[in-house]
């Protein structure tokens, strides 16, 4: 399947149901068009079915309960978590979550020198104990 690209960003495949193109805009419109890349549309159409499925559950839920009278866990309980799986594995591959976004080496050298990080390492030496060696 071909994925087309709009000014940078990727539009929804014709196989994708009407009602979840909605879905497409709107996590595609979440950031900026140069954040795609053009191998991140089956993963972006696996979110955004994980995501249309999820809500489709979860009315179902509110609507029917979690739990049937059997006591066991509805199918529609049982689809929301496996949803809720595949949105969570699937949101740092497309880096929708800032902590995917955010190179840790770069996040370290931007706080040095910056007044919260220099209140928080004089917090740190105010706790510090004296070894029990030193003396002290």
């Amino acid at each position: 399947m071909r994925y087309q690209h709009r000014d940078g960003a990727p539009s929804a495949p014709e196989t994708l149901p009407e009602q979840w193109v909605s879905i497409w805009d709107q996590v595609v419109n979440s950031v900026g068009a140069d954040h795609w890349r053009a191998s991140d549309g089956p993963v972006l159409e696996a979110f955004v079915t994980s995501l249309a499925r999820l809500r489709a559950a979860q009315a179902a839920i509110a609507e029917h309960g979690e739990i049937d009278a059997d006591g066991n866990r509805t199918q529609a309980s049982r689809i929301a978590d496996a949803c809720a799986k595949s949105i969570t594995q699937a949101a740092p591959k497309l880096r929708l979550c800032p902590s995917s976004r955010t190179d840790s080496r770069q996040a370290s050298r931007t706080t040095q020198g910056t007044r919260a990080n220099d209140e928080y390492l004089a917090m740190l030496d105010s706790l510090r104990q004296p070894e029990p060696w030193s003396g002290k």
